[in-house]
């Protein structure tokens, strides 16, 4: 294909290489932890089991195929060629160890074939669950920011769940104007000292009136943007949770009532909720003492 590409394009392949090289190579990545982490990288990728068989029984039974995928990623490593982009070059470079592993465990009996593919399993589950809180959600406790409830905060006390697990603690809304894109702030905290057991879901009414049959604008979405779940909230801990509200451009001017609640996103359930006048409970969410405004000016 690079011949054809020469031949036919005018394409130099080796100079080509030499420009994708030298911006690879100027990428700016530290030496030492990338020697460490090259390895435990491919390692995880191609499964600790596999990569545990190859290590202790192929050089043996698979020499030539434990020494490529060794002695590859020694050099890979320490060279500090491949950088922090890694990914591609595993997808190739894992089925070296698949393979050595297989010769290694086809000579072995059925039931220790049957645990090598249980711990596979089992790596898998815990790292689905790893990556769905750290890539789905994307923020853990420890890097959430702290929050505070602010002065110019609408406070209420309110609380939701049978135990009053979580509570509302205050909101910002502002005015709102039609064909606009705002947001609206709310100020969660985790009362409880056990954890949340449920990743609620948060939704926003600006409904036309009470009865929250028609609506000018809503929001339905996890907490902060999707990054942060109920589930890993922490005791005592104020979550600062910003909603997108998107207005129409026809919105007409005047007070609308707003509604703010929780909803499980499996069985659709919202939990108890408490709340204290002026703040009132409607329909399994609160009904906010200040409405939202919608001024006529036009974005």
């Amino acid at each position: 294909m690079w011949v054809l590409a020469f031949v036919f394009f005018g394409l130099d392949p080796i100079a080509l290489y030499r420009v994708i090289f030298s911006s690879h190579l100027s990428i700016d990545f530290p030496y030492w932890p990338f020697v460490v982490w090259h390895p435990w990288d491919i390692i995880t990728f191609t499964g600790l089991p596999i990569v545990a068989i190859v290590a202790l029984a192929g050089w043996k039974r698979a020499t030539p195929l434990t020494a490529a995928f060794c002695v590859t990623l020694f050099l890979l490593s320490v060279l500090h060629v491949a950088r922090g982009e890694t990914g591609r070059v595993w997808l190739f470079f894992t089925p070296v160890a698949v393979a050595a592993a297989a010769i290694v465990i086809a000579r072995r009996r059925q039931a220790e074939q049957a645990i090598v593919v249980v711990l596979l399993a089992a790596q898998l589950v815990v790292m689905a669950g790893v990556m769905r809180v750290l890539n789905d959600y994307g923020i853990t406790p420890a890097m959430m920011p702290p929050a505070t409830l602010p002065a110019d905060a609408t406070a209420v006390d309110t609380r939701f769940g049978a135990s009053g697990q979580i509570a509302l603690l205050g909101y910002k809304i502002p005015e709102l104007r039609p064909g606009a894109y705002q947001t609206m702030t709310l100020y969660w905290q985790r009362m409880s000292p056990e954890p949340i057991g449920v990743a609620y879901k948060v939704f926003i009414h600006v409904a036309d009136d009470e009865s929250d049959q028609a609506r000018l604008t809503s929001s339905d979405t996890a907490p902060v943007d999707w990054l942060y779940p109920t589930t890993c909230w922490q005791p005592n801990q104020i979550v600062e949770d910003i909603h997108p509200l998107e207005i129409p451009r026809d919105a007409k001017a005047g007070q609308y009532p707003v509604f703010v609640g929780l909803y499980d996103p499996h069985g659709k359930a919202r939990p108890p909720t408490f709340a204290s006048p002026p703040t009132k409970q409607m329909y399994g969410s609160l009904l906010l003492p200040q409405p939202a405004t919608v001024t006529d000016r036009v974005k």
